[in-house]
């Protein structure tokens, strides 16, 4: 069985990462991390941040024909009783200006749901980062939360007939301003600019206390999300049993991993 695991940003792995040993494989002029959890090789891909840099990456990273993917990472809750650290499942993504809803394969949520994660409607997959909790109340009315690559990846995924699933831990509760504009250090290929995070933090430092807070909370849910798919990898791996997480959630303990 081939798992792979796609993620915007190498931050958003990297609690995982320090869970288990990841070989870094050179593809091209993409690094990607391979790992094997049972009879399952697990491969971590990057997708950068935003839709067209995900359906480019997606377009790679899937050409090894995988028997499954999962597209994950942090996420902006859009609706209060979705708080920071909470992982959800999505039944469906959509974009703006879009209609067509791509669902999350039906066996694969069910799964992630028996291993501690949320089931909500709908992620919307956003051309650009939500910044207010102004627009993340309108965008509430549509949706449970907000990210930028998912679509793009389950919709290349259907493409080439492979099940998937969008999981995402939140980051940002949906009352929380982000402390800059995050859109302006995003480069056209999708990964931060560090330099111009650091002009942008220059210009404001005032605001570097609620920068950090920000920090630490999705580190923070990128851990909880790093647990999440220990457990749940290990299942789909076969490793642990539908029956054994079933008495693990019936006790309370199936919750706890995923928080």
């Amino acid at each position: 069985m081939r798992i792979l695991v796609t993620f915007a940003t190498p931050q958003e792995f990297a609690p995982w990462k320090a869970l288990r040993t990841f070989l870094p494989v050179e593809i091209g002029p993409r690094t990607v991390f391979d790992t094997r959890i049972g009879e399952a090789e697990v491969r971590v891909g990057f997708t950068g941040i935003g839709q067209m840099p995900a359906l480019c990456a997606a377009r790679e990273l899937l050409q090894l024909s995988p028997d499954v993917c999962i597209s994950s990472g942090t996420a902006g809750g859009l609706r209060p009783e979705h708080s920071a650290g909470r992982v959800l499942v999505a039944r469906a993504l959509r974009m703006e200006d879009d209609r067509f809803l791509i669902k999350s394969d039906e066996r694969l949520r069910r799964m992630a749901a028996v291993c501690g994660a949320r089931v909500v409607e709908l992620f919307f997959s956003a051309d650009h980062v939500v910044l207010t909790a102004r627009e993340k109340s309108a965008l509430g009315l549509l949706a449970d939360a907000v990210e930028m690559e998912s679509y793009a990846v389950l919709t290349e995924a259907a493409r080439c007939h492979v099940p998937a699933v969008a999981v995402r831990a939140v980051s940002d509760a949906s009352r929380a301003d982000l402390p800059l504009d995050f859109n302006r250090a995003i480069r056209r290929d999708g990964r931060l600019s560090w330099p111009r995070l650091l002009g942008l933090m220059a210009r404001r430092p005032y605001r570097l206390p609620a920068l950090m807070r920000m920090g630490g909370e999705a580190r923070r849910a990128a851990a909880s999300l790093a647990r999440f798919l220990e457990l749940y990898l290990q299942t789909l791996a076969g490793q642990i049993s539908e029956r054994e997480l079933l008495a693990r959630a019936h006790s309370g303990s199936g919750q706890a991993a995923a928080r």
